[in-house]
This record gives structure tokens, C-alpha cells and sequence, in this order.
């Protein structure tokens, strides 16, 4: 018999590197939304200790314009904040459209994946029966070869 051919092999191949590429961007969507998160909790951390700080400058006696210096760095902290929940937003977006596009790479697959087992099942049964076959065959001819173990 001959060997095992699928013909959908190359269809196989291209899913396979479908299901990979939408991996790798599923990984590399996964890894901007821990930056952005990362980002916006070192903004975050700035803003608390500015603003914290402007609680502690306010009850000392400063001048005005110490005061609104400090609560104009807080107020540009604050924009760079909601900079950053943009981003992480995006980010968050990023990662469930990637993670849509694996699941329907990896559905693809298991789909020609399915396809490739049951022809791969259907060519063994076959190499087996054929092997049965064959062994049922030679079965008579050995009853009725002449036996060689007394020829004294």
C-alpha cells in the first residue's frame, strides 16, 4: 500500500502558521497592556505623592505662586493619568480582538486538524485490513504445505 497522503496538507501547513501568527500577536497585545498598565501606575504614584505633597505645602505657609505651581504639575500628572487609561483602554481592545483572531486561527485548525486524523484513522484501518487480508491469505497455503519435520 502506499504511504500516507493528506490532501489538504498544504491548507494544514497555512493554518498552522495562521494559528502561530495570531499567537504571536495575541502575546505581543498581552505585553503593550502590561506596559500601559505599568505606565499608568508610575503616573498614578506620581500623582499621589503631588498631590500629597500640595496637601502638605498647603497647610505650611506658602506663597501663591509656589501653590499654583504645584497644583499645575499635579493637574498635568492628572491629564498624563487619563493619557494613560486611553492607552490602557486601546490596549485592553487590542488584546480581545487578538484573542478573537487565536480562537478563530486555532478553530481553523482544529478543523483540518479533525480532517487529517480521520483520513490519517480511515489509512490505517485500511493498511490493516489489507495486512489482514494478506495474512489470511497465507494462512491455507502453510496448512497444506508439506511438512519437512520427518524425513527420516
Amino acid at each position: 500500500m502506499k504511504a500516507f497522503n493528506f490532501s489538504l496538507q498544504a491548507v494544514r501547513i497555512l493554518r498552522q502558521w495562521q494559528e502561530h501568527e495570531a499567537l504571536e500577536r495575541y502575546a505581543k497585545a498581552v505585553r503593550a497592556r502590561h506596559e500601559a498598565l505599568q505606565q499608568l501606575n508610575k503616573v498614578q504614584e506620581k500623582l499621589e505623592a503631588g498631590w500629597a505633597e500640595w496637601k502638605e505645602r498647603f497647610s505650611k505657609a506658602l506663597s501663591a505662586l509656589q501653590l499654583k505651581q504645584l497644583q499645575a504639575y499635579c493637574g498635568t500628572i492628572t491629564k498624563r493619568k487619563e493619557d494613560c487609561v486611553v492607552r490602557l483602554q486601546a490596549a485592553q481592545r487590542g488584546v480581545s480582538l487578538a484573542w478573537q483572531q487565536l480562537l478563530a486561527a486555532r478553530q481553523n485548525l482544529e478543523a483540518v486538524e479533525t480532517h487529517y486524523e480521520n483520513e490519517r484513522r480511515r489509512y490505517e484501518q485500511a493498511l490493516h485490513r489489507e495486512e489482514q487480508k494478506l495474512l489470511d491469505e497465507m494462512a491455507p497455503r502453510r496448512a497444506w504445505a508439506p511438512s519437512e519435520t520427518k524425513r527420516n
